[in-house]
């Protein structure tokens, strides 16, 4: 019954537009960050709006599970040359699955990562779904442990995101294509899947309405801690088109 009616969201004309903002993200500066783990195992979903600014390395959302050793992780980034968007596990290993197409700076893009287990993870860019990686890898739990918008997951810091981020979401539960696609047209995740939010970041203004929310809505969990980069990033009137149905 849900197939059947996500089938008639996608092709149902969006019918109002919802007014958003969205951060702007500057190398070297401000980045989002919560100091624990929202997640620690698959499955989960990771996507978000990505306006990238220049054609450099773009960490879109990462949730390190133990980074006092650097290597055990969740991350969804955009790659350059070619210019792909990256679902990766790390474990003992690397399990790295890559979009079938390509992003370009400058314009707006919907990123995600659907990881269904240890074994299967799929990356989304705009909707369409790359080639399943089924590399098995399950990151070890750690004391160190943080989610982060525009950073890598990684040790010492990599910071080179040149990007504009709206409507990040995490989800404990992998997402289908048919899901992800009607996200990659406008529609909210509350809308499209909202059992399994764990964190819905919409980065808007004011600062109160930056409040993470879960899927009933309630605006009590944390907020994003922008100041640890140095620099809180820019609220900026740009967004992508996101639509009530």
């Amino acid at each position: 019954m849900r197939a059947l009616f996500l089938v008639a969201l996608v092709l149902t004309t969006p019918e109002a537009v919802l007014a958003q903002g969205s951060r702007n993200f500057v190398p070297g500066e401000g980045y989002g960050e919560i100091a624990s783990a929202v997640v620690t195992a698959a499955p989960l979903t990771m996507a978000c709006w990505m306006h990238a600014d220049t054609t450099v390395l773009q960490y879109a959302i990462s949730i390190g599970i133990n980074l006092s050793i650097a290597n055990d992780y969740f991350q969804i980034l955009g790659t350059v040359g070619p210019e792909q968007i990256v679902a990766q596990a790390a474990g003992a290993g690397f399990g790295t699955a890559f979009s079938s197409n390509n992003w370009t700076a400058g314009q707006w893009h919907y990123v995600g990562g659907a990881f269904h287990s240890a074994s299967s993870r799929f990356a989304y860019l705009d909707g369409v779904r790359g080639p399943e990686n089924t590399s098995a890898q399950t990151p070890a739990i750690g004391g160190f442990q943080a989610t982060r918008i525009a950073r890598s997951a990684t040790e010492p810091i990599w910071h080179t995101t040149d990007a504009q981020f709206a409507g990040c979401t995490i989800w404990d539960e992998a997402l289908d294509q048919v899901e992800m696609n009607a996200l990659s047209i406008g529609y909210l995740p509350e809308i499209v899947h909202p059992s399994g939010i764990v964190r819905n970041f919409r980065m808007q203004e004011p600062v109160k309405t930056d409040a993470l929310v879960d899927a009933s809505g309630n605006g009590d969990m944390p907020v994003f801690d922008f100041s640890a980069g140095g620099k809180e990033p820019d609220p900026v009137a740009d967004a992508p088109p996101i639509f009530y149905p």
